[in-house]
């Protein structure tokens, strides 16, 4: 069993091309971004959070919490099934954002990029390698969290892969006109999200996770995900 691939190596080569000229214009779009109007920025700064990963953290961990429970109350081999494959689902999701964040603080810690708040004084390629502090721009964390979340979905739902991705690197965005980021640290970071969460699907399909009673694999078919009827058994007939 094995995650069908959702990008074709053309389209990568083309992202990372756009990530390339993104980091060139950095600096233009910027001082672009300043001239915009106050109301874009708080605009920005109002949906920012979506993409912080402490909500989606503890969601994780309640729905562990939830799940765990229902596990051990759990009646007929088919309703522990389904609760198991529930408890898959949201490790799955847990994983790739736990992941790609930890790769993505080391990331920045390595680059040393200075945030959009010093360009005046440093410009946009100020880099100052294993610096930390506010030199922690590159890639964004956020836009990190957003593209693995988004991509945690776009695997259950495939016929919408380009609208889901569509929808959360545009979320990233804020995090530029927001002024906590550039355009490339925007690309880059989504990028990484969205690559951890498909590492960590493929390793776990690997591994035998997301399988129903026949072995196939339910990963893509949002249908598994619900409840299943409940059956009664026949009584006989008079």
């Amino acid at each position: 069993m094995s995650v069908k691939p959702v990008f074709s190596r053309k389209l990568v080569v083309v992202y990372a091309l756009v990530c390339v000229c993104a980091l060139f214009a950095d600096s233009a779009l910027t001082e672009w971004r300043m001239g915009l109007p106050e109301s874009v920025k708080q605009f920005a700064l109002a949906i920012t959070e979506i993409g912080n990963s402490d909500w989606m953290f503890v969601s994780s961990l309640l729905g562990f919490a939830v799940l765990g429970v229902a596990l051990k109350r759990t009646r007929t081999e088919a309703a522990n099934k389904h609760v198991r494959l529930l408890l898959q689902v949201v490790l799955l999701f847990f994983l790739a954002i736990l992941l790609s964040g930890i790769a993505v603080q080391i990331i920045k810690f390595l680059i040393g990029r200075p945030r959009p708040m010093a360009f005046e004084e440093l410009g946009a390629y100020g880099f100052a390698p294993f610096s930390g502090g506010h030199f922690n721009s590159f890639p964004s964390g956020h836009s990190t969290t957003l593209g693995a979340a988004a991509m945690f979905v776009a695997l259950w739902y495939p016929r919408q892969v380009w609208l889901i991705l569509g929808i959360g690197l545009g979320l990233s965005f804020s995090r530029f006109f927001s002024g906590w980021h550039y355009p490339a640290d925007v690309l880059v970071g989504f990028a990484h999200g969205v690559f951890w969460t498909g590492l960590v699907a493929r390793k776990m399909v690997a591994r035998g996770y997301f399988l129903d009673a026949q072995g196939q694999l339910v990963l893509g078919n949002p249908a598994a995900l619900r409840r299943p009827r409940k059956t009664t058994d026949a009584v006989g007939a008079e």
